[in-house]
């Protein structure tokens, strides 16, 4: 399980290197998608977001196998205006920082065409992806499907895994109970940053 962790964490490093200005804002209002993801151990991820993503809630959930017994791990993270709170279910404890001091990208699922083409891919063309017709970019490590700046299909090599990413629910133009994005008042606050 650690080691998918650490190449999802690898995989959101590449997209790290962008400007705050690209990866500020989601192109629509609001939405929610649903990802899968396929390497060593499979994974969900449900993203909701609001006011252009400056109101976003992410769940990552990991599915493993550990001695014969199915085990899943849980992140949260929701982002409020300029402030990320993470949820730590083992510990009951929520970590916060504000967005410019945090160590990863919150929105990790938003990349420029241009940004890809400067990483060295190469556009391909265009190709349908769970009723969406995306931008297809091809790099050194795999493929990107884009559309409006958010990755809808990636299939990488990272640290010599294959890792499948594909949303199979995207809806946007939706209207989101601000409950959602609230914290949970069981949680011991620490701050982080």
């Amino acid at each position: 399980m650690n080691q998918l962790l650490i190449l999802l964490i690898s995989f959101s490093g590449l997209l790290n290197i962008q400007s705050d200005t690209i990866m500020n804002k989601y192109p629509v209002k609001s939405g929610k998608i649903t990802y899968q993801y396929e390497g060593r151990n499979s994974c969900s991820e449900v993203i909701y977001f609001d006011d252009f993503g400056d109101l976003l809630y992410d769940l990552k959930t990991i599915f493993n196998t550990e001695n014969g017994k199915d085990v899943k791990c849980s992140t949260l993270k929701i982002l409020r205006q300029d402030t990320v709170f993470v949820f730590d279910a083992e510990s009951n404890k929520i970590s916060h920082c504000s967005k410019a001091n945090c160590s990863d990208n919150v929105k990790q699922n938003i990349i420029s065409s241009e940004m890809l083409l400067e990483m060295g891919y190469v556009f391909s063309g265009t190709e349908e992806v769970s009723g969406i017709i995306c931008e297809k970019f091809n790099g050194d490590n795999g493929s990107m499907w884009i559309w409006n700046n958010i990755i809808i299909k990636s299939e990488m090599e990272i640290m010599e895994v294959q890792i499948r990413m594909v949303a199979i629910e995207i809806v946007t133009g939706i209207s989101i109970e601000e409950s959602i994005f609230e914290l949970p008042a069981n949680f011991l606050i620490n701050k982080t940053n």
